[in-house]
């Protein structure tokens, strides 16, 4: 019974179940050394999850090898001297490299091996045989390692797992982000679809082989279980490292152009038609007019910044909204601080909106902004469990003004910035990563790797 408690207690993430609420200078009383390769499909430029894991890892005396098709920032590179990072560099895709496998997996890629020399398309070309590359490239630089524990980085990697341990003899963990196979992200029709869904078997198949899994929030991991991926799944939420609280940056402000006396609300994120920032401009003439709004994140497809821009104008509001560049992840912290609060109006547009726990709240968080965010569960249940900000109807125009308008209120703020360092004391990386080390050793002693 005591041991269903505690898992249930590090399910829910509850600030007993942590590390101390301030985080430790080092963790201590690590096991034996194991060896451990992290495999990641995508670009780590600006991904701090999978650098933080390695780190924490690090940190408790493993040997940790990164492999991915980009490296990570040089700053966080450089922080992370104990850690080997491995990049493939750009992927050359000249000729269908499946055909390469095609010899050592099951009979059914030799025949699609055989359709795919009459249908091969550009779309198929880039989407399908990307990830088998990257599986080839890893087989070949790994040959003949032995690793206590492959952690696969979402389900794009696990060709690569079984190409580097065919035989399974390394304990396998699946690190899942989102939402695997969701068809909203698969915009492909005809052969492409077709090539798509053979992948999709494949992945299922291989990733049986992974008994534990790890996940950002609770509400993939019901997915998950719900899609049959088992009941061993420990949240590990995207937290940053704890930060003290910062005095005010004037970076943000200055870049901005905004007058001084004005009131900044911060949106943090990748932006594209339908995450949210469309509702938000419509909402600003209702605002006070104090109320200024920068966008610090990429836009995709970079058109889509001229028509923010022209909507902006359209409602009268140009002068109150400014785009900021991207900032590297290592500074982005303190630059974020110069804004008085935070906003995320991420809009249930798809299933991976829906269930998502972005790393922008953390952020935010870390940088102490009060917060006004949108009605998804777990973004929603961190905001009211730590009191640091408010919920709004992430469609209703006139609900995401009057809680803005709550957020200009001075004293409103003051309150919520007290409640904020409460939380970032608890919600940081220091206690999700010695929880997530501490899960990585016991997988390798349950199996047997002592």
């Amino acid at each position: 019974m005591q041991q269903e408690a505690n898992s249930s207690a590090r399910q829910r993430g509850t600030p007993g179940c942590c590390a101390p609420e301030l985080p430790p200078s080092a963790p201590v009383g690590a096991p034996r050394r194991l060896r451990i390769l992290i495999l990641c499909f995508k670009d780590l430029t600006a991904n701090t999850r999978v650098v933080r894991q390695a780190q924490a890892l690090a940190a408790r005396g493993h040997a940790v090898t990164v492999f991915s098709l980009s490296n990570p920032d040089a700053a966080l590179v450089n922080a992370t001297p104990d850690v080997q990072f491995i990049e493939t560099g750009r992927i050359d895709l000249t000729y269908p490299t499946i055909f390469l496998l095609a010899g050592r997996v099951p009979g059914l890629i030799r025949f699609c091996g055989r359709v795919c020399r009459r249908l091969w398309a550009d779309t198929v070309h880039q989407l399908f045989s990307r990830r088998f590359h990257f599986a080839l490239l890893a087989r070949r630089r790994f040959r003949g390692e032995k690793y206590d524990i492959i952690l696969v980085h979402d389900h794009h990697s696990v060709f690569a797992a079984v190409a580097v341990d065919p035989r399974g003899c390394a304990v396998t963990v699946l690190d899942a982000v989102e939402a695997p196979y969701h068809k909203g992200l698969e915009n492909r029709r005809g052969v492409a679809a077709m090539f798509r869904r053979v992948e999709i078997a494949f992945e299922r198949r291989a990733l049986r082989r992974a008994k534990h899994c790890f996940t950002v929030g609770h509400s993939l991991a019901r997915l998950l279980r719900k899609n049959g991926y088992g009941p061993d799944i420990e949240v590990i939420r995207n937290t940053r490292k704890y930060e003290p609280p910062i005095s005010h940056d004037r970076r943000l402000r200055s870049d901005t152009g905004f007058p001084k006396d004005s009131i900044i609300a911060l949106l943090l994120s990748t932006v594209y038609a339908g995450q949210g920032l469309e509702p938000l401009i419509d909402a600003l003439p209702k605002v006070d007019a104090a109320v200024h709004l920068a966008v610090l994140g990429k836009f995709i497809p970079p058109g889509f910044r001229d028509e923010v821009a022209e909507r902006a104008h359209g409602l009268g509001v140009g002068e109150r909204v400014a785009i900021l560049p991207v900032v590297p992840p290592a500074t982005l912290v303190p630059y974020i601080s110069g804004a008085d609060f935070g906003v995320i109006p991420l809009q249930k547009s798809h299933l991976n909106n829906s269930i998502s726990l972005p790393n922008r709240v953390f952020e935010m968080l870390m940088a102490r902004l009060p917060l006004a965010v949108c009605t998804i569960d777990d973004i929603r249940g961190i905001v009211e469990t730590h009191d640091v900000g408010v919920v709004f109807r992430e469609t209703d125009v006139n609900d995401i003004a009057r809680k803005l308008n709550h957020l200009a209120e001075p004293e409103n703020r003051r309150r919520y910035r007290i409640n904020l360092d409460s939380a970032a004391r608890i919600l940081n990386w220091e206690n999700e990563g010695l929880r997530f080390a501490h899960c990585m050793e016991s997988y390798a002693q349950v199996s047997g790797r002592k």
